[in-house]
């Protein structure tokens, strides 16, 4: 019986020997820990949350990032990617730097999406080699993309790494590739939507592609007109876009639809905070997306709406911009209204209003139809809404 117990007792501290030597050989081996493609910053946040997590326990093993996406630089490309993980495992998460290798790998095998591999690598051995996938890219010709635009600026989150605009960076990469071909953005209003709305959205698709190196004459703008698809609510803020790609010698998808028809009632084109202001390029925009409008309407008013900030901003970094002043922007909207674009200044309506702990540092533009009157500005924000219904 004792002879029995002993040889038992022998075979369990051999099975355990043998299991923590499997746990070690394990350790010692390149392991891929996570993987995953476009998403929200939120989400992205919890993967790359994780995989710190996980350095900090494994002391002895090194971090590996492996990313697939479109080539170039901009948003939603393998290398902006790469970049805004990185700097999320360093400056956020404080992982040491020198213990994680990122490889961009090239596009991936639908090159219109991304792909992140996370591996858990021993100290001093081999790195896995990545794939390689689409070194070249089919010709493509025919509808890119179709997606609702929405009328106003992306917030950044807080949550974790921006992966950025993927669709428009395999757009770009595939322009890049395709030297002769022209992009066309073809935008259709909803029903409700204010006066301008499509093309203040298509305007700002065409900023981004200029902004991966497309020229600005490859990229045509057309309205579509009145989408047929059915409206969601809140809806009326919104555009459908579609995105061809089509030969430069190729005639245009669709027709330019006729104009819109002009509003019957107050409608407020949109309300712009002067964190948006202050950048140059913004302010542009969204001066061109309201111009346009009073300028194939001659009959509209507008009424700028200025609110100063009660306080000053806090800057983050000592290259940020100063505050505006929203009412000197107003007034030079104004005179550049009247002097480039030739409009009537009596139609021009620049009006200091209160700022309060909600409204501050913004500037509302409206546009009325010949004597309709502008709602209650002091008023609360239901209120104005309860007055345009």
């Amino acid at each position: 019986m004792r002879t029995l117990l002993i040889i038992l007792s022998c075979a369990g501290l051999l099975f355990f020997s043998s299991d923590k030597v499997r746990a070690q050989q394990r350790k010692r081996i390149a392991r891929l820990v996570d993987s995953y493609g476009e998403m929200i910053a939120d989400y992205a946040g919890g993967h790359t949350d994780n995989f710190a997590m996980q350095l900090e326990k494994e002391p002895d093993m090194d971090g590996y990032m492996v990313c697939y996406g479109p080539e170039g630089h901009g948003s939603g490309t393998a290398s902006f990617i790469i970049e805004s993980q990185m700097n999320w495992f360093v400056q956020t998460r404080g992982v040491d730097r020198e213990r994680i290798t990122a490889v961009n790998a090239g596009r991936y095998k639908d090159p219109t999406q991304i792909y992140t591999e996370l591996w858990l690598v021993p100290h001093g051995t081999a790195l896995p080699e990545p794939k390689h996938y689409n070194r070249t890219l089919k010709e493509f010709t025919g509808k890119f993309i179709e997606s609702k635009g929405w009328d106003g600026f992306p917030e950044g989150s807080g949550g974790g790494p921006e992966l950025g605009s993927v669709s428009f960076a395999a757009l770009a990469d595939l322009l890049q590739q395709q030297h002769d071909a022209v992009a066309y953005i073809v935008a259709y209003s909803e029903k409700f939507s204010p006066p301008g709305t499509w093309r203040r959205i298509a305007r700002r698709d065409a900023a981004d592609l200029e902004g991966y190196g497309i020229q600005a004459d490859r990229i045509k703008i057309i309205f579509g007109g009145v989408t047929k698809k059915g409206e969601d609510e809140g809806a009326e803020r919104e555009a459908l876009v579609q995105i061809w790609v089509l030969p430069g010698d190729a005639p245009p998808p669709v027709k330019e639809a006729q104009p819109e028809k002009n509003p019957k009632k107050a409608v407020e084109i949109g309300t712009y905070y002067d964190y948006l202001l202050k950048d140059k390029e913004q302010e542009r925009l969204i001066f061109a997306g309201f111009a346009d409008v009073v300028h194939a309407d001659k009959n509209l008013n507008l009424y700028i709406i200025t609110r100063p900030r009660i306080e000053p901003t806090e800057k983050i970094s000592p290259d940020e911009p100063d505050d505006i002043d929203t009412q000197k922007l107003g007034e030079k909207w104004k005179s550049e209204l009247v002097e480039k674009f030739g409009i009537d200044e009596n139609r021009i309506f620049v009006i200091k209003a209160a700022a309060d702990d909600v409204r501050e540092g913004e500037i509302e533009v409206w546009v009325t139809p010949p004597g309709i009157p502008l709602p209650n500005t002091y008023a609360a924000e239901e209120e104005v809404e309860s007055n345009n219904d």
